[in-house]
């Protein structure tokens, strides 16, 4: 994927922190978040962006009253914020900001958010929220099926949970379903209710192009493949890692299993929040470089919470 060059979003953490609000407010202009001009809904006049109370105001002068010896202006006045992803938000659009490069880091942690940004732990759920509903919204608009004819997709489930004392057996957790392309390295992660034939199938078929040379483990519930237009080879990891007589092998979505059960918080996670968890992940893998993950997701925060409608 070409780099998207915007030395505004390669700014530094620090650097960020040190943006005035006017300059905050203008780098959510260039990305769309909030409009950079608005028409007076009265009168239909240009309104003036005012930085210091951060609203669109008209002073258009009502000449219809002049004729009376009035002098009144239309007054209309609005929040830059109405309608954008900052509503509503006691966090001035500099903190807000902060708060997303803080979100977008692989080592995204409560206590160090809040002790940086000196917010509560109810804003930082609040918005950590808010901003894994942008990442599924881009997942969503930006998916799209694996494999074809030729191609090779490794499949895979694994439980994301934890361990009473950190021993013992799993005694809670969510199952995800994922898989990822050979060469590409497309992936999608799917949280299921269950590993039952009918749930995995109807994911395979929905993520999956038919003619797909599909790799699995011998789990029962993937035994109908072959039967649904894919090509299926299994490794039994009872005996080995690698399939002695075909080379398949699973190892790299096993691989970002591992990645994204780091990107889930390990304290205090809920399996109503774990799509959000993922979405994050993938997002932050979709794109490696800070600065441009910075740009793609203000970019796709404007796209859900489009200020112009």
């Amino acid at each position: 994927m070409e780099v998207i060059d915007c030395s505004i979003c390669n700014f530094s953490s620090d650097r960020l922190s040190a943006l005035n609000e006017e300059e905050s407010v203008n780098v959510a202009i260039a990305h769309k978040l909030i409009l950079r001009e608005k028409t007076c809904e009265r009168c239909h006049n240009k309104c003036r962006l005012s930085y210091k109370v951060k609203r669109f105001r008209c002073g258009k002068r009502i000449s219809s009253l002049r004729k009376l010896g009035k002098n009144l202006q239309c007054n209309f006045s609005v929040s830059i914020c109405k309608n954008t992803f900052f509503e509503r938000s006691k966090l001035s659009v500099n903190m807000v900001l902060r708060f997303v490069r803080f979100f977008l880091y692989k080592n995204f942690a409560l206590e160090h958010v809040v002790h940086n940004l000196n917010i509560s732990t109810r804003t930082f759920t609040d918005w950590s929220n808010f901003c894994r509903e942008v990442c599924i919204a881009y997942n969503l608009r930006n998916s799209e099926k694996l494999g074809g004819p030729g191609k090779v997709v490794e499949i895979d489930e694994s439980k994301f949970g934890k361990r009473k004392y950190n021993v013992g057996r799993i005694f809670q957790g969510q199952w995800v379903f994922g898989g990822i392309e050979r060469g590409s390295k497309k992936l999608f992660m799917v949280a299921v209710p269950s590993r039952d034939t009918e749930t995995l199938l109807a994911i395979i078929k929905e993520w999956i192009e038919p003619g797909t040379t599909i790799i699995s483990d011998c789990w029962k519930a993937y035994n109908c493949l072959s039967s649904e237009g894919y090509r299926h080879l299994t490794v039994n990891h009872s005996l080995n890692f690698v399939d002695a007589d075909t080379g398949a092998h699973t190892q790299n979505i096993e691989s970002n299993w591992r990645a994204a059960k780091a990107a889930v918080p390990k304290f205090g996670n809920r399996r109503h929040f774990f799509p959000g968890y993922l979405a994050r992940y993938l997002f932050i893998r979709r794109f490696p470089n800070n600065g441009q993950r910075f740009h793609e997701f203000l970019l796709a925060a404007g796209q859900l919470y489009n200020p112009g409608i």
